[in-house]
């Protein structure tokens, strides 16, 4: 009976880690405007979707760090009770396929906003404190980079979905999307094959 008890808390325990690790996330990103995603009703639902130039509430601040310097390139998305122009509530971000490795500009983190990171495998919660950004206080001239991995039994991040439900905002920019090996493999053949095509037109 013992033994039983045993092996059932060891697979508790390793049923536990496995959950937990299906995701590594940490502080940190890649400042790279030429890979940004573009962020858009096509990949966002819920919250809204601002331009650089839109009008926005006072809850509301485009992610930009006066330190290091950073700055938002292109629509943000912003989650929370008074942004509500792509449906408003949580915002959902739908990742391209076989993504794995996810990165973001995390403007003006605040303790009450919780990031919820999909995989194929399962999902994981996250704040800006547990991933080590400090003061979290939104502060509207902080910004910070955070990047996730799946892991453990998750080969693929599938989406990320911002929250904060009841004060204020949760603000994102600045998206990088890096799919798996066989995805660029793919792309790249097929970018191939399209200038393989154009050249047979140019000579026939």
């Amino acid at each position: 009976m013992k033994l039983i008890k045993s092996v059932l808390a060891i697979a508790a325990a390793l049923a536990a880690s496995a959950t937990f690790s299906q995701v590594n996330g940490a502080a940190g990103g890649l400042n790279n405007s030429a890979s940004f995603l573009a962020l858009s009703a096509a990949n966002v639902s819920g919250g809204a979707i601002y331009a650089d130039n839109q009008n926005f509430p006072s809850t509301a601040a485009r992610p930009a760090s006066s330190a290091p310097s950073i700055a938002t390139v292109g629509n943000w998305v912003a989650a929370g009770p008074s942004n509500t122009n792509n449906g408003g509530g949580n915002a959902t971000l739908t990742l391209p396929g076989g993504t794995t490795y996810v990165s973001f500009l995390w403007g003006s983190p605040d303790g009450y906003n919780t990031l919820t990171v999909y995989t194929d495998a399962g999902s994981l919660n996250f704040t800006a404190g547990a991933l080590g950004i400090l003061p979290v206080g939104g502060n509207q001239s902080q910004a910070n980079y955070v990047n996730f991995t799946p892991s453990g039994a998750a080969t693929a991040i599938t989406s990320l979905v911002f929250s904060s439900p009841d004060t204020n905002a949760f603000e994102i920019s600045n998206v990088t999307a890096v799919p798996e090996p066989e995805t660029y493999a793919l792309m790249l053949a097929g970018l191939a094959a399209l200038g393989f095509m154009a050249r047979r037109r140019k000579t026939g």
